[in-house]
C-alpha cells in the first residue's frame, strides 16, 4: 500500500471513529467499548461493542438446544443483505457464498428445531417450523416427508395429501439441466399458491365466526367474498399447476385439464361472480356518507391550511428561534 493511500485510510478511520464516538455517547456505550478498532495497518469493527444479527444467529445455532434453536430461527429472516446490489465482482462473489452458507445453516437449524419440537410433543409448533423449512428449501425431500408425517399425526390427512401433490412434480421434474423446483419463478408460483389458499381458509373461518355472531343475514358480504375468492384461487392455482406440469398438465392423464374446464362453472353455480362483487360493494358502501363539498374529505390542501391556522403560534415560535 502506498504512503498516500495509507494516510487516506488512517484519515478515514479517524473520521469514522469520531462519528461513531458521538453515537456511542448518545447510547451510553462503555468507555472501553469503542465501535472501531484501528491500528497502524487495519480498521476493524469491535465485536464487543455492537450486536450483529448474523453473529448472534451463528452463536445460537451452534448451541443446538431447543431454546437457542428457536431464538436462532427467529433471527433468520431471509438472505444476507437481501436487495443489496453492488457492481463489485469480488464483493458479489463473497456475498453469494455467505448467503448460501447462512441459508444452509438456517435449513439445518429449522430441521433440528422441528425434530426437537416433535420430541417434545409440540406438534403444532413443529408443523409451523417444518412449513417454514419447506418454504426455505423446497427441493429438500426430507422436509416434505416430515411435514406430511406431522399432518398425519395431527389427523390432517387432507393436508398431508395436498403437501405431497403440490411438491411431487416440482421435486421430480428437471429442465435446463436442473430441478424445476430450483427455478425462482417456480418457487414464486408455489409460494403464491400457498399464500392464496391460506388466505381463503382464514376468510372461510372468519365468515363462519361472523355467522355464529350475527346469523347468516349478518354475514352477506363475507359469504359473497368467500364465493368470489374460491373461484379466483382455484383458477390461479390450477393455472400455475398446469404450467409446472408442462404438456402433461393439459392431457387427460392428469386431473388438471378437467379442473380447468370446470373453472367457469365456479363463477356461476352459486350465482355469478359479478353479483357477489356487487353485494360486497353495496354492503361496504351503505354505511358511508358522500363528501359534502366538491373535493374528497381527505383532500390535502384545506387540511394543510387548517393545520397551519391551528398551530400558527407554535410554528411562529419555532421559526422565530431559528
Amino acid at each position: 500500500m502506498g504512503s498516500q493511500a495509507h494516510r487516506q485510510l488512517l484519515q478515514l478511520g479517524q473520521i469514522l471513529d469520531r462519528g461513531l464516538s458521538r453515537i456511542e455517547a448518545s447510547v451510553q456505550v462503555g468507555a472501553d467499548a469503542h465501535v472501531l478498532r484501528a491500528t497502524g495497518e487495519t480498521v476493524a469493527m469491535n465485536p464487543a461493542a455492537v450486536a450483529v444479527d448474523v453473529v448472534d444467529f451463528e452463536r445460537l445455532a451452534a448451541k443446538a438446544n431447543p431454546e437457542t434453536l428457536e431464538r436462532a430461527a427467529l433471527l433468520y429472516r431471509g438472505d444476507l443483505l437481501e436487495g443489496l446490489r453492488l457492481r463489485e465482482p469480488a464483493f458479489e462473489e463473497w456475498l453469494a457464498v455467505e448467503r448460501d452458507r447462512l441459508r444452509s445453516l438456517a435449513v439445518a437449524t429449522l430441521d433440528r428445531l422441528t425434530h426437537s419440537q416433535m420430541e417434545g410433543g409440540d406438534l403444532d409448533a413443529a408443523i409451523e417450523t417444518a412449513t417454514r423449512l419447506v418454504s426455505l428449501d423446497p427441493t429438500r425431500e426430507a422436509g416434505h416427508r416430515t411435514l406430511m408425517r406431522l399432518h398425519l399425526q395431527t389427523g390432517r390427512r387432507a393436508a398431508a395429501v395436498r403437501q405431497y401433490q403440490a411438491c411431487e412434480r416440482a421435486l421430480s421434474r428437471r429442465t435446463q439441466g436442473g430441478l424445476l423446483a430450483d427455478k425462482q419463478l417456480v418457487q414464486a408460483a408455489i409460494a403464491d399458491s400457498w399464500m392464496q389458499l391460506a388466505q381463503l381458509r382464514l376468510m372461510v373461518l372468519y365468515t363462519a365466526w361472523v355467522i355464529d355472531q350475527n346469523a347468516t343475514a349478518g354475514a352477506r358480504k363475507e359469504i359473497a367474498a368467500c364465493k368470489v375468492l374460491a373461484a379466483n384461487v382455484l383458477h390461479d392455482i390450477v393455472y400455475r399447476a398446469m404450467h409446472l406440469h408442462g404438456a402433461l398438465g393439459v392431457t387427460d392423464e392428469m386431473p388438471l385439464a378437467r379442473m380447468w374446464q370446470a373453472l367457469p362453472s365456479m363463477g356461476i353455480v352459486d350465482g355469478p361472480t359479478e353479483v357477489h362483487q356487487v353485494t360486497i360493494a353495496r354492503q361496504l358502501l351503505k354505511d358511508r356518507e358522500p363528501s359534502q363539498g366538491t373535493w374528497p374529505s381527505r383532500w390535502l390542501p384545506p387540511r394543510v391550511e387548517e393545520s397551519r391556522q391551528r398551530y400558527a403560534d407554535a410554528i411562529e415560535s419555532v421559526v422565530g428561534n431559528l
